[in-house]
């Protein structure tokens, strides 16, 4: 018997299929529109056992020197209009992800309904609303550099939630303004830094509220998300339960023992506080981007602290140079430890393994980029990108690598080249 699956998976399947099953009679019906983008890139980074990834849900590969899989993508999009106050779209993305199926792959599906032209109501998956890129982080041809600025946009897991926004369009004194409201939940697969195992996080009641306003050469916007992390599941528990134990022997090692099962309980079921700020500008010559940001949140497993950049690119006819500074920088100590573990069975051992999930996520770096876009044809953008970066020692929340290689502080160099196209 074919059972009926009502659960939202389900319901983005039909929606996507409907959408692109009908985009096959595109000429038929004007309603139906269909679009698209495309990245083929290549990357190198010198340093050995450490690997590029440009965002958290990639492969994580810390051999891989070279690779094509860092930036090439592919998208498809399909919008349809019903009327002038329903609308729908679906967006399948094939990339680089830890986890790679047909839903994992439908980045958006959503409706949409206007019940006055100036307000618009969506439910389904949507861009999650929380930066300047928000809607177009996957459309490389729409930014001057091979990928967004990975101190500010690498960490950053979801592209989408499952939820609903909110959106009012409004004027003041020329200045075109939207505020919106959004609120749902996502929960993108994720690999250790060695990509040995995969794992699932969550970004459970997340409300972002944003506002944005354009004027003239001019863009701004502001933003704040709130979520929670996911709540602690029982191989954490297990693992909790034994630091706490070994908490309550005196001396040095209980002390410190019970320092990392508090770690391990703030670090679930804990509150996370979200501050954005960006500001463009694009007179058709000189192109100016800002971003900054603030995390806040007590769970070690999130990074804490602020992010930012500030790009500079000049058009000369076809050509854009451009440079980029990005940074993160934490707001919070690593986790250390001072005592002798060695006198306890297998300390060292459960010492190694509480530090390393504590700091897993710290990340402490700043990179200084030089770059050229070339615009040969209507559409179509080639980059070349060089980046310096430096990070210091356990600050590699944003690298794959080999346990141990992220004890010391690394300079890495990378070259990029990538071909954007939309159609």
């Amino acid at each position: 018997m074919i059972r009926f699956d009502p659960s939202p998976k389900h319901a983005r399947y039909c929606l996507s299929v409907c959408l692109l099953c009908a985009s096959m009679n595109i000429q038929a019906d004007s309603s139906l529109k269909v679009s698209g983008f495309a990245t083929v890139g290549f990357s190198y980074e010198n340093e050995d056992e450490l690997g590029l990834f440009r965002d958290n849900t990639q492969h994580k590969d810390p051999d891989r020197d070279f690779s094509l899989l860092t930036d090439s993508q592919l998208g498809l999009q399909a919008s349809y209009r019903f009327n002038p106050k329903w609308h729908a779209t679906t967006q399948l993305v094939v990339a680089d992800k830890a986890e790679y199926d047909f839903d994992s792959a439908t980045e958006w599906a959503f409706v949409g309904y206007s019940p006055v032209p100036d307000i618009d109501i969506r439910a389904g998956r949507i861009a999650v609303d929380m930066f300047q890129l928000s809607d177009v982080r996957r459309v490389d041809y729409t930014f001057l550099w091979v990928r967004p600025p990975t101190e500010m946009y690498g960490w950053i897991v979801p592209y989408s939630i499952d939820g609903i926004d909110v959106a009012k369009a409004f004027e003041i004194q020329q200045v075109y303004m939207r505020a919106k409201l959004q609120y749902g939940s996502t929960k993108p697969v994720i690999q250790v830094p060695d990509g040995s195992q995969e794992f699932e996080t969550e970004f459970d009641d997340l409300a972002i509220a944003s506002l944005t306003g354009e004027y003239r050469d001019w863009s701004a916007r502001i933003s704040y998300a709130h979520f929670r992390t996911a709540g602690m599941n029982d191989e954490f528990r297990a693992l909790t339960d034994v630091f706490a134990g070994i908490g309550n022997m005196p001396g040095p090692v209980g002390a410190e023992a019970s320092l990392f099962a508090s770690g391990f309980e703030d670090s679930f079921s804990a509150n996370v506080d979200y501050y954005q700020l960006g500001l463009n500008y694009d007179d058709g010559l000189r192109i100016f981007n800002i971003e900054l940001a603030k995390l806040k949140s007590e769970a070690s497993i999130m990074p804490t602290g602020n992010a930012g950049y500030v790009s500079l690119g000049h058009r000369f006819g076809s050509l854009t140079p451009f440079v980029v500074y990005s940074a993160f920088q934490p707001d919070r100590d690593l986790v250390n430890s001072s005592a002798d573990w060695s006198m306890m069975p297998g300390g060292e051992g459960l010492r190694d393994i509480a530090t390393s999930i504590l700091n897993g996520a710290y990340l402490d770096q700043y990179t200084t980029s030089l770059g050229l876009r070339w615009d040969p044809a209507l559409r179509t953008a080639v980059k070349v990108q060089y980046d310096r970066t430096s990070i210091s020692a356990r600050g590699y929340g944003l690298w794959a690598f080999e346990d141990g290689r992220q004890n010391a502080d690394s300079t890495v160099d990378v070259l990029s080249l990538s071909v954007n196209v939309i159609f």
